[in-house]
């Protein structure tokens, strides 16, 4: 369980680092707390809901990995 955690947070550094990107995001379906424990417990946080958004008019909630959020930690810092 923590293993998976902390490899998952790097990978999500890695990802950033290495496409050179500002952010990564996923979404999940509102209400889907086993999820959003999962994505959170990777490092994303919360960003917006997004109300009607799926094809059945589902709400979902987004979660981002930014970039500056850890460029201490893995030397982007401009």
């Amino acid at each position: 369980g923590v293993h998976l955690m902390r490899e998952g947070r790097r990978m999500a550094r890695e990802i950033l680092t290495e496409l050179g990107a500002n952010r990564l995001q996923a979404d999940s379906i509102v209400g889907n707390t086993m999820a959003h424990k999962f994505i959170q417990a990777l490092g994303g946080k919360p960003e917006a809901v997004f109300r009607q958004y799926g094809k059945g008019g589902e709400d979902y909630q987004r979660f981002v990995w930014l970039r500056a959020d850890d460029a201490h930690l893995v030397g982007l810092a401009a």
